[in-house]
């Protein structure tokens, strides 16, 4: 065994790794539907907007990270992009039930990529 910086230069392994390096999300797709999640259960308004996702939700930090997440929602069918009087706003309708899917928790798995 090497002195401490030998042994910090190595990559870790799996078994090494602390509790919370290992709590990554199973599956791709996790933070869009814990945001899907809560636009279709707790937002009662039929729209919402980019600065109202990273200021209600804990998952978009940032006004970049707010409109990925609905963008992604927009290309699963879930939000409907709406014209604005200002370009540097963004507001999306939200769809509850997408017409490809009976409700919205029928099949999470499918809605998503």
């Amino acid at each position: 065994m090497g002195d401490i910086f030998e042994r910090l230069g190595q990559p870790q392994r799996a078994a090494e790794l602390s509790p919370a390096q290992s709590l990554r999300p199973a599956q791709p797709g996790h933070v869009e539907r814990k945001v899907l999640d809560w636009l279709v259960i707790r937002w009662r308004e039929p729209v919402i907007s980019a600065r109202q996702l990273y200021t209600y939700t804990r998952s978009a930090r940032t006004r970049e990270e707010a409109v990925a997440l609905a963008t992604n929602l927009e290309k699963a069918g879930w939000l409907v992009r709406l014209p604005t009087k200002r370009y540097d706003s963004k507001v999306w309708a939200i769809v509850r039930e997408p017409s490809h899917l009976s409700t919205p928790h029928a099949n999470r798995n499918a809605e998503l990529p």
